[in-house]
């Protein structure tokens, strides 16, 4: 293990969404994510989120995510609980994740 990952946690994380403005409404659909420490992944997170709207065609081409994929999946503030519990005391990593972290701000 490299000396500037040992005794360090790491969270590597993704959001697929129902598109790319949070302004005009558009709502995380699925969180994704891996907990490394000390170089090595040791936990896994990943939720659907009902967004409580309809996922759009251009967004499910891009994610694979369609609204049956989420039905009955539990929304974002509850989600968005547990990924931070998940998250607590790493370094949370993230790429071209300007609009996301927008998205997530909004909950």
């Amino acid at each position: 293990i490299p000396k500037h990952l040992q005794g360090k946690t790491f969270v590597c994380y993704d959001f697929e969404t129902t598109g790319l403005h949070y302004v005009n409404g558009d709502k995380i659909i699925e969180i994704g994510a891996v907990k490394i420490e000390n170089g090595k992944i040791t936990e896994k997170f990943m939720s659907f989120i009902d967004p409580e709207k309809h996922i759009p065609e251009d967004a499910s081409a891009i994610s694979g995510i369609v609204d049956s994929d989420v039905q009955g999946a539990p929304t974002a503030d509850k989600v968005l609980q547990d990924f931070y519990k998940f998250t607590r005391g790493a370094i949370i990593i993230g790429y071209n994740k300007g609009e996301d972290y927008r998205l997530y701000l909004c909950y």
